[in-house]
C-alpha cells in the first residue's frame, strides 16, 4: 500500500493548490465536528428517554422499557429513527450490561466481605493464641519466683 497507493495520492495532491487543500481540510474538519455534535445529541437523547421510562416505575421489565424508548425515539426525528433501526436492541443491550455489572459488583462485595471476615477471624485466633502464651509464660514465671522465695 505504501509503495503503490501513497505515491499516487501524493502525486494527485501535489497538483492541487495549497489553498484548495486547506479549504478541503477545513470542510472535512467542520463535517467531523458537526457529525460528532449530532451524534452526541442523539445518544444523549436515547439516554434521557431511557432514564425517563425507568423513573416511571417499570424497572423490572426491560423489554417493555425498550419498546417504549424505541417508539418515543422513532417519533422524534429522522436521525433518532436511523439510530433505532441501526441498533434495534440498543436499550436492551445497555440494560443487560448494567445488570451484569450489578451482579459482578455484588459478587465482588460478597467476596471481599467473606475475605474480611476470614482475616478478622484469623487475627482473633492469633491474638487468643498469643494471649494464652503470655498467660502460660506469666504463670511459669510466677511459679519460678514463688520457688525462689520459698527457698529463701
Amino acid at each position: 500500500m505504501i509503495y503503490l497507493v501513497n505515491p499516487f495520492v501524493f502525486a494527485i495532491l501535489s497538483n492541487v493548490p495549497e489553498n484548495v487543500l486547506n479549504m478541503i481540510a477545513a470542510t472535512l474538519a467542520t463535517l467531523l465536528l458537526i457529525d460528532s455534535i449530532v451524534s452526541y445529541r442523539i445518544i444523549s437523547n436515547v439516554k434521557k428517554t431511557t432514564v425517563k421510562f425507568n423513573q416511571e416505575g417499570v424497572k423490572d421489565n426491560t423489554e417493555e422499557i425498550s419498546t417504549k424508548v424505541r417508539e418515543t425515539l422513532r417519533n422524534q426525528s429522522f436521525l433518532n429513527r436511523r439510530l433505532v433501526d441501526a441498533f434495534p436492541n440498543l436499550t436492551a443491550i445497555l440494560k443487560e450490561q448494567g445488570e451484569k455489572i450489578k451482579r459482578k459488583t455484588a459478587e465482588v462485595k460478597e467476596e471481599v466481605a467473606n475475605r474480611a471476615s476470614e482475616v478478622k477471624e484469623d487475627i482473633s485466633n492469633r491474638a487468643s493464641e498469643m494471649k494464652e502464651g503470655f498467660v502460660s509464660k506469666a504463670s511459669e514465671v510466677k511459679k519460678e519466683i514463688s520457688k525462689k522465695i520459698d527457698k529463701k
